[in-house]
């Protein structure tokens, strides 16, 4: 008897927990390899441009290759025609994997176009416009690639493609810091266009077999899905992360500087924020709201938590070792504060728009993003009426309004029987700190 219960206990143990064990040790695994991957990628987002900003070693030409940076990433939205939600909905809902073609076929010839332009036109490397629909251009590209290869489970591949342009970026710094050749913007941004012809040679070309089989139609349904995408993004950017073009237009490029790399310092917490997007990307599409409210409110009590810890200790780390920040840390210790705040409201946003494309609602998201762009605007304006424009004010400002965002996408998510509780009291919670840290500042 007692042999019998000894071998059921055995089979049990090898046939339900230790495979149960096995699994969620894989499943560690494959996060902690996730974790490091996206860390050492995502460093170079985080040191890259600090390094242009040592080897520049002038704040205004900082503020410079930052300004192009940031017009690239607003105008991103536009050359990726919303392709990677199109590719999400056609190729991984639907299953048509004939159409693929036309994704791949769309980057092609937008860099053709822009090769031939930069060879009629050399002087167009040193211009900071083209320069920047460059970039704006490989940020699509990423975007689309790193879609396609997190919808397959790619996970850690899909980190480093989605980090190209600082990959790049830090080949060239490597290059300058070894006196290969001087950085410069017309190298930089002929090293993004380097980069974007080889994309199209060795990864788009092998994809676009069959294209010619193609109709009209099914092109212009592709292009029509993602037009409101298209719509969206660059008014989601210009309200969530075009800061530094706004601070350009009402005080200097050196401000634009200053402000840039204090963001640059408080966006570490973006690298543990992405791998949770990557992780939670198709549950997304296919998890119940309940369920997805919990994951949210966790993530956005995390990363906060997180936000005001490297708050705190990087001070710490950087006092006596950088001399920027030594120069500048006590007059505008507020502003890298207030900076913290604008990346997890961002962050906070940004969570929720693959839901309301998952809902159908990108029309309601497109004005209410008007509605919000005019408010930002407003506010800018109601500061150079009053006389208030200083840094501190316009990234306030901007952070405000990404806060209120929020609640604004959750009442186009109300309005539709969705609501996302555990999140909402999450995002009041963090507000209340901004706004009391706010007055005290």
């Amino acid at each position: 008897m007692v042999k019998n219960n000894v071998s059921l206990i055995f089979l049990y143990l090898t046939k339900k927990i230790f495979p149960r064990l096995r699994n969620k040790s894989i499943l560690l695994k494959q996060v902690f390899l996730l974790f490091l991957v996206f860390g050492f990628v995502k460093s170079l987002v985080y040191f890259a441009p600090l390094g242009v900003n040592e080897v520049v070693n002038s704040v205004n030409k900082f503020g410079i290759f930052e300004y192009s940076l940031n017009l690239g990433q607003t105008v991103a939205g536009v050359f990726s025609m919303g392709l990677a939600g199109a590719y999400a909905f056609f190729i991984f809902k639907q299953k048509r994997l004939e159409l693929q073609p036309v994704f791949h076929l769309h980057f092609i010839i937008i860099t053709l176009a822009l090769f031939i332009a930069a060879v009629l036109f050399p002087g167009l490397l040193n211009n900071i416009y083209f320069g920047a629909i460059l970039i704006g251009t490989a940020f699509a590209e990423q975007m689309f690639l790193s879609a396609v290869l997190k919808f397959s489970s790619r996970n850690k591949t899909a980190v480093i493609i989605d980090s190209s342009v600082y990959i790049v970026l830090s080949i060239v710094l490597v290059f300058s810091f070894f006196h290969i050749f001087t950085f410069s913007m017309e190298i930089w941004f002929s090293s993004i266009l380097v980069f974007l012809l080889l994309l199209s040679l060795f990864y788009h070309w092998r994809h676009i077999k069959g294209v010619l089989k193609i109709n009209r139609s099914e092109f212009h349904e592709i292009y029509k899905f993602g037009g409101l995408i298209v719509l969206a993004g660059p008014l989601l950017v210009l309200i969530t992360s075009s800061t530094r073009l706004f601070i350009e237009h009402f005080s200097t490029l050196e401000k634009v500087g200053i402000y840039s790399f204090y963001f640059r310092l408080a966006s570490f917490v973006l690298i543990f924020s992405r791998v949770i997007g990557i992780l939670l990307l198709k549950r997304m599409f296919v998890s119940s709201h309940k369920v997805l409210d919990k994951y949210y409110s966790s993530a956005m009590t995390f990363l906060f938590l997180l936000s005001i810890l490297i708050y705190w200790i990087l001070p710490v780390l950087l006092q006596n070792n950088f001399p920027q920040f030594d120069n500048t840390y006590e007059k505008y210790s507020g502003l890298f504060l207030i900076c913290f705040f604008q990346i997890v409201f961002w962050i906070n946003t940004s969570l929720f728009e693959p839901i309301l494309q998952r809902e159908n609602q990108m029309k309601s998201f497109l004005v209410l993003l008007a509605g919000f762009l005019f408010l930002l605007f407003l506010g800018f304006s109601l500061l150079e009426l009053l006389n208030l424009i200083t840094l501190e004010n316009l990234v306030w400002m901007n952070t405000l309004i990404i806060f209120l965002l929020f609640f604004g996408q959750q009442f186009i998510l109300w309005k539709n029987a969705i609501v996302y509780k555990k999140s909402l009291i999450t995002q009041s919670i963090i507000g209340f700190f901004f706004f009391f840290t706010s007055l005290i500042l």
